[in-house]
């Protein structure tokens, strides 16, 4: 398959990257700054660009199969235009455009799922979010519904604490507020469910939460 992967010079990205190469798909990656990718193979394409950018945006997804998004917005004092909704927004009208349908991504917690369980706990989560994550609480906002009202057939792969740990081959799937999962989330671990999310669709449309 052909893959175009966002956030690909990040922690999860370059995992998925290399992981997806080493399935042997041909992988589009799309970064701001290419250098910090350190990954060379024939079958990679890096494209350089800003998120905001339709063009290139479109470009870089243009012939996919699918899409997989390792964006995550800070958690405090981000940029106040929400470049991240504007990237999926200009993601999700490129898919259509050129009739893809499979789109992966990686967020936090400050997304909330309808299969989530609301307890005091997170409740108090929620509060804390508002205080210490204002920015992703801000990006979540823009995020969350524009993949709602799209047609497209996305995933959102929820995490608390990616880690740098490697990989296990151990992930617990869950929803917030049941006790199914816990915290920490080895990233090799992430790309893996994100990269077989690709053909699985028992999580069509939802936002399950992983973790070790």
């Amino acid at each position: 398959m052909k893959l175009t992967i966002f956030g690909a010079s990040g922690g999860t990205g370059k995992q998925l990257v290399a992981l997806a190469l080493a399935r042997g798909h041909d992988v589009v990656a799309f970064v701001r700054n290419p250098s910090k990718l350190g990954i060379a193979n024939q079958h990679l394409r890096i494209d350089t660009g800003e998120l905001t950018d339709k063009e290139t945006v479109d470009k870089a997804i243009a012939g996919s199969d699918a899409v997989l998004s390792a964006l995550g917005p800070r958690m405090a004092g981000g940029p106040k235009n929400s470049p991240i909704t504007s990237g999926i927004r200009n993601i999700l009208a490129a898919m259509k455009v050129h009739t893809i349908r499979r789109l992966v991504i990686s967020w936090g917690p400050s997304i909330p799922s309808p299969l989530d369980k609301l307890t005091f706990a997170l409740k108090a989560l929620q509060s804390l979010l508002k205080v210490m994550a204002n920015s992703a609480l801000n990006e979540s906002a823009g995020v969350n519904p524009a993949l709602q009202s799209s047609d497209r057939d996305w995933t959102i792969v929820r995490v608390f604490a990616p880690n740098n740990s490697p990989k296990t081959g151990n992930v617990r799937i869950g929803f917030l507020g049941k006790g199914e999962v816990g915290m920490k989330i080895s990233r090799a671990d992430l790309a893996e469910f994100m990269l077989d999310q690709i053909q699985d669709t028992k999580y069509l449309r939802k936002a399950p939460v992983i973790s070790n």
